[in-house]
């Protein structure tokens, strides 16, 4: 784990829950930092395995990860310990995906719903994030509790998909902190809405549909 000081601050936000209804139109009331033991006990059917290394970026010195999946929708839950003195295995990254049909309906209606909690998407579509070359139309939520980017997910490894990445405000201080992670971030930053990269987009499509 990393050696990072963060106030333990249990405050609440909203997130998808798996249920009778696919998990873009139901939003729950959950608190970020729960231990992963008391997490546990109300998930004994989710997939976890401790840290297996190599970690060394902020967000990747995870010490639980949970993953749950039903139907078409699928969940991976991140633990993190940020106290040394303390080390206790809190929740604080969230990734919830959906594949099949009705994406982009599904897309609509979550951003519906991230739009009247957070207020408008300030990302304009640009990317700033370590490994999201295969994000697409980007939007961006925050406020003091959490940050959420919404996208749709092309990787011809996998199907395509709608993507919800949820971070609690401790994991967005800690990252911030993170000098590597910081520049390799700011490396890959750039907007991709300008008229000249549009024109690229749609003559690299013909080639390259997926």
């Amino acid at each position: 784990m990393n050696n990072y000081t963060v106030a333990a601050v249990t405050s609440t936000w909203f997130w998808l829950l798996a249920g009778n209804q696919t998990i873009f139109n139901k939003l729950q009331h959950k608190k970020w930092e729960i231990s992963y033991d008391d997490w546990r006990r109300g998930h004994p059917s989710a997939k976890c395995r401790s840290f297996d290394g190599p970690g060394g970026l902020a967000d990747e010195e995870w010490c639980y990860r949970c993953i749950e999946t039903s139907g078409s929708e699928s969940y991976e839950i991140s633990f993190y310990a940020f106290d040394p003195e303390k080390p206790v295995c809190r929740l604080e990254q969230v990734r919830a995906w959906q594949t099949g049909p009705s994406l982009g309906e599904a897309r609509r209606a979550l951003e519906s719903q991230l739009t009247a909690r957070y207020g408008p998407s300030d990302s304009n579509n640009a990317v700033g994030e370590w490994s999201s070359g295969f994000w697409h139309d980007v939007e961006h939520f925050r406020d003091n509790e959490s940050e959420i980017y919404l996208y749709r997910r092309l990787d011809h490894t996998q199907p395509e998909a709608v993507e919800l990445l949820a971070r609690s405000a401790s994991l967005v201080a800690v990252r911030a902190e993170d000098k590597k992670l910081n520049e390799l971030d700011a490396a890959q930053r750039a907007a991709v809405r300008t008229p000249l990269d549009q024109k690229l987009i749609q003559d690299l499509a013909r080639s390259f549909p997926e």
